[in-house]
Parts: C-alpha cells; structure tokens; sequence
C-alpha cells in the first residue's frame, strides 16, 4: 500500500470536480440507488442547481469520489457532514449499482473512518 492517505488497497479517492456533477447526478438519481439512501436529483439538473450543489460540498469536511485503481471508472462517492452534536460527523456513501457487492462500500467506510480519526482534527464520533 501507498503512502497516499488519499488511497485504500483497491481505491484512490479524489475532491468532486464542476465537470463530474452530469454523471454523478446521473447515476445517483436513479431509482435503484436511492433505495436506503437520501435521494438524488432528477435528470436534467439545472446549471444553477449544480452550482448549489458545489456550494453545499464545501461545507463538507470531506466529499471525495472513489476511483478503482486498476480501471480509472469512478465507483461511488463517500463523505463527511457535520452531525448534530459538537466533534460529531455523518458519514455519506454511495456505490454505483454496477459495482455493489464487490465490498467496496466496505473499503470506502473503512477508509473515511481511518481516515477521519487519524488526520481531522476534533472528530470523536462517526
């Protein structure tokens, strides 16, 4: 394994970019993967509305995309939000449906936890 703290044994993970929203809407908004999760946008989205959304990703402490090492293909996104109590984060995930069952959301979880207590400053509960 790297010394990259922005990489787990089969991911490197990276900032969401104005150019990923169209696919990251895309496959957030469908039915399938928003079972269980928080919804998503339908399609199309507005210029306006990704704009707002690029405004609320940076009030995330962290707010990465998953990128699998061996092909490039982006395999979800994984991020940290405020929670309700002081030194207290949310963790989000989301996996594409292609890629479930793959244990990636394992990775991804194990990672951020990591992640987050090892190199944030004040987080005490996920």
């Amino acid at each position: 394994m790297s010394d990259n703290i922005f990489e787990s044994p089969r991911l490197r993970y990276r900032g969401i970019m104005a150019d990923d929203l169209d696919a990251l809407i895309a496959w957030k908004g469908t039915s399938e993967q928003q079972v269980g999760g928080s919804g998503g946008s339908l399609v199309p989205v507005s210029e306006a509305s990704k704009e707002r959304a690029m405004e609320r990703y940076k009030d995330f402490p962290l707010n990465v995309l998953a990128v699998e090492k061996d092909s490039g293909d982006v395999v979800g996104q994984v991020n940290l939000r405020k929670g309700t109590w002081p030194m207290e984060y949310e963790l989000g995930l989301n996996v594409k449906k292609e890629f479930w069952g793959r244990g990636f959301a394992t990775e991804m979880v194990s990672w951020i936890a990591q992640h987050a207590f090892s190199n944030m400053t004040g987080v005490h509960r996920l």
